[in-house]
């Protein structure tokens, strides 16, 4: 016959009696509390297990104190030095990234090509100089260079075929307007344009001999254009002058309205 200890007078006794002979401790509630404390539920499929189980052995859920390692675990990789560096940079890489698609990306500004004035958000100001001019109030950079990007409504009905009040163009002038002596900004905004929309697909070039009536002498117009996939003329253009550049502007239009 097997022998226990009660666990009330902790005397041995049998196994099979119901209560305790020396103190009448009722064997059988003291074991079904005990099974009680030292039994727990699963979170996942609600059986009945002992506590000491870190996975239970019906589903495999993760139980109690492993859940607790790993956490702790967790915790000192996540505070290591390394995790913090390679964290820090992956941060860095994707403000960085950020900054690059938010620079190099002007359809945001070209989807209005062709729709009315009036859809424009208010962030856009009319000019007070020419009514036909929107301007967007915050700055846009290209290629690093800051400047101010504007939208430009037809205001006659038979110009190039574009319905009246339809934005035609939106322009974008380098801050001080496109009179910035400067051939590092054209070329920094060149680059941006190119890596954008690859290299361009003409060049056209004109100096005083092709424009007597409007270019002075040792003067030369030049244009870079490309043409999207959404049927968009980008165009960026330049004074020179004696081989400096005067001034330059990039402009988008419908290539097909021109």
């Amino acid at each position: 016959m097997g022998l226990i200890k009660c666990y009330g007078c902790n005397k041995e006794i049998s196994a099979k009696v119901k209560k305790c002979v020396h103190c009448g401790c009722d064997i059988k509630r003291e074991e079904k509390r005990k099974r009680a404390e030292e039994s727990i539920q699963c979170t996942e499929c609600n059986s009945i297990i002992e506590r000491r189980c870190e996975q239970c052995p019906n589903c495999g859920n993760l139980i109690g104190k492993r859940i607790e390692r790993i956490i702790k675990k967790t915790k000192r990789i996540l505070s290591s030095k390394k995790v913090k560096i390679v964290g820090s940079a992956c941060v860095v890489m994707m403000i960085a990234l950020m900054i690059f698609l938010n620079n190099s990306s002007y359809s945001q500004y070209t989807k209005y090509l062709g729709k009315s004035y009036k859809e424009l958000p208010k962030a856009w100001e009319q000019s007070r100089i020419d009514e036909n001019e929107f301007y967007l109030e915050k700055e846009v950079e290209i290629g690093g260079v800051t400047g101010k990007i504007v939208a430009i409504r037809n205001d006659d009905d038979d110009a190039f075929g574009s319905e009246l009040d339809r934005i035609e163009t939106m322009r974008w002038e380098p801050r001080g307007g496109r009179y910035v002596n400067n051939d590092l900004k054209y070329q920094d905004v060149c680059r941006a344009l190119e890596r954008k929309y690859g290299k361009y697909d003409e060049r056209t070039s004109m100096d005083a001999s092709d424009l007597a009536k409007y270019l002075e002498e040792g003067e030369e117009r030049v244009w870079l254009t490309w043409l999207d996939q959404q049927g968009v003329e980008i165009n960026i253009s330049c004074a020179k002058k004696d081989g400096k550049i005067e001034e330059f502007r990039v402009l988008w239009y419908e290539a097909e309205r021109y």
